[in-house]
């Protein structure tokens, strides 16, 4: 399990590595107002906070801009940013105007921004519409010691910020006090208030991010499953020397996704229940001299229910879009038969023995799983998979003197929703 562990790291690295650049259509807008549509690199909220890179096309030379050189950029159908300036301590303790490029959830009479620097906490300001500065919303957490038992006070100081900004909506105020500090409670707010005061001066409002999205579906397929058997001398002869065939079976069963589009809109999770089978059917001869010889035939023949749980990364550009999983699976035996006819020649005399090849056997089996895929928008939320997957785990035999390897590759077709 530790190496499945690292495999996990070792995937998640390279994702980072290959997603450095992520060009989306987009525009940035300039101080002299003008606005230029070309390419913008998306790279997450903390590093597009502080800087951005822009192309005219996809042909054309990066450029560079920090928040002090643009006004703002956006994607198209997408996420907005401002530069807007907040008060911040500078190198010799001085206080200093220090930009950023915010995301705007909200643009109205009163505009919510959201500012996630790298390593800090997540930030809100609001600017009242013809005011320069915005205003932080702050909350504040604090241990308070009484009577010898330490609890946890919380000051929603953002609460007073935001009835004094929207004193002039009645509706607004309305169980004020209730809203969290959350970017799905606070653009609720401030659409609600922008709504009440001026419906035509409503410029902006991003739709509200669920913290947790589950994409659902089901994959049917086919499977090819081999099986190495090795032994110590002298024990399990039949497994261990006999010709084995692969296992061509159908597969299929349901899955859910799960992701945090806050935290991560590339990265998730995927777990399954899977219907899998295999039949290896083998034979093996072995012989002492022409009169004293042993003929096997038999096979081993499973049936489980596969459990997998894979870290799964999406590439983020395009209507189809590639993705690659790696992670761990679990499989639980439904069924399990390993049935040997063995027939004995002994110079005139012959006999035969059916037997089982292993008595007591493994029902829990775990090992490592990878896939690739395609995912393709179909018809409203349905979309289309088509999926490669290939997975080792340890076999059904615990015995010392046997180990058996599974190893298989799996083609998948499906629909998610």
């Amino acid at each position: 399990m530790k190496r499945a562990y690292f495999l996990l790291f070792a995937l998640v690295l390279s994702f980072q590595v290959a997603a450095q650049s992520n060009f989306k259509p987009g525009f940035i807008i300039k101080t002299d107002g003008s606005r230029s549509e070309g390419l913008v690199d998306y790279r997450g909220n903390e590093r597009n906070a502080t800087g951005t890179t822009f192309k005219s096309e996809e042909s054309a030379s990066p450029v560079a801009y920090l928040p002090a050189d643009l006004l703002g950029y956006g994607f198209n159908g997408g996420k907005l940013y401002e530069s807007r300036s907040i008060k911040s301590i500078g190198i010799e303790d001085e206080e200093i105007d220090q930009p950023f490029f915010m995301e705007v959830l909200a643009k109205g009479p009163v505009s919510l921004y959201f500012l996630k620097e790298l390593g800090k906490k997540e930030r809100y300001f609001i600017l009242k519409k013809d005011e320069a500065a915005v205003q932080e919303l702050v909350q504040e957490v604090r241990q308070v010691k009484q009577n010898g038992k330490t609890f946890t006070a919380v000051s929603k100081i953002y609460i007073g910020t935001l009835t004094n900004n929207m004193a002039d909506c009645a509706a607004a105020l309305d169980g004020i006090e209730k809203v969290r500090l959350e970017q799905s409670d606070l653009i609720k707010l401030v659409t609600k208030y922008n709504a009440c005061i001026s419906p035509n001066a409503v410029e902006f409002a991003k739709p509200v991010t669920a913290n947790a999205k589950f994409e659902k579906g089901i994959l049917l397929g086919v499977s090819n499953a081999k099986a190495t058997f090795t032994a110590m001398e002298g024990s399990f002869e039949y497994l261990a020397k006999g010709k084995f065939s692969s296992s061509t079976n159908l597969t299929g069963g349901f899955f859910l996704n799960f992701s945090m589009p806050k935290v991560s809109e590339k990265l998730s999770l995927h777990s399954a229940v899977m219907y899998y089978q295999y039949k290896y059917n083998g034979n093996y001869e072995y012989v002492k001299s022409e009169s004293i010889h042993d003929e096997y035939s038999g096979s081993i023949e499973a049936s489980y229910l596969e459990v997998p749980l894979m870290l799964r990364y999406t590439y983020p550009k395009g209507k189809t879009r590639p993705y690659f999983a790696l992670g761990v699976q679990n499989r639980f035996m439904l069924d399990f038969a390993s049935p040997v006819v063995k027939h004995s020649t002994f110079y005139t005399s012959t006999s035969t023995r059916e037997y089982e090849a292993l008595e007591s056997y493994r029902k829990h089996e775990q090992g490592l799983i990878g896939g690739i895929g395609l995912r393709a928008p179909y018809k409203g939320k349905i979309n289309l998979l088509a999926e490669a997957r290939y997975e080792i785990s340890n076999g059904v035999s615990y015995y010392e003197s046997l180990r058996h390897t599974n190893r298989t590759a799996t083609l998948l077709v499906g629909l998610s929703f």
